[in-house]
């Protein structure tokens, strides 16, 4: 006598596919420079549109994995460094102007020969493991388990969150009960993330 299949969750049955989003990352970078060079000078560093894509997979047999672009990550990497490298361009060239009236940060560094880099190594930073702090959080990103819905919860990875889905989109919101001992859901402070669908299939490989 064969079993009886379970019957399908319609709310799950809408997710399955692949979603697409942009993960803000600009709050990662701005709490890096908070503690590496004080709130105070944060407001010279702007990390606007610093974003990554992250991909989501969700399958009819209720198991998920969730990527980000590698290629991606290696040209944020670029971009916080030019971004990192601009605020402290606008820091040093108002320091200076403040004392040295009518003194560039450009006339300062023709006059040394010294570069950004070599100030920054003088003021005791180092960019390349700043940079490396910044996108460390998205190295945890990529992760994989089960999940299902109940009571109007999305329960991913023994966390549970909020949600609201639409044909297209999907958004999952900060975990409302954390996840048990020995269970861990690699991108809840991440969220809220809004995804879009890439394709909408009922049973994705």
């Amino acid at each position: 006598m064969g079993t009886t299949a379970s019957p399908i969750n319609p709310v799950e049955a809408k997710m399955w596919g692949h979603w697409q989003t942009a993960i803000d990352c600009s709050w990662l970078c701005s709490d890096q420079i908070d503690r590496v060079m004080g709130q105070e000078l944060a407001h010279y560093f702007d990390f606007t549109g610093v974003t990554v894509n992250g991909k989501l997979t969700l399958r009819e047999d209720g198991t998920f994995t969730m990527t980000i672009d590698e290629a991606a990550v290696q040209a944020l990497s670029q971009q916080i460094t030019q971004s990192v490298q601009g605020g402290l361009y606008g820091y040093l060239e108002q320091a200076l102007a403040e004392e040295l009236s009518g003194f560039t940060l450009d006339a300062y560094l023709n006059a040394t020969g010294l570069t950004m880099e070599d100030l920054m190594t003088v003021a005791g930073m180092n960019m390349g493991q700043l940079v490396l702090d910044m996108i460390q959080p998205l190295r945890t990103v990529p992760c994989s388990g089960t999940y299902f819905v109940k009571d109007e919860q999305l329960h991913i990875a023994g966390t549970v969150c909020g949600f609201a889905l639409t044909e297209d989109s999907l958004s999952i919101y900060a975990p409302v009960e954390g996840p048990p001992d020995g269970v861990s859901l690699s991108f809840p402070a991440l969220l809220p993330l809004e995804f879009i669908r890439v394709e909408a299939i009922s049973d994705v490989p």
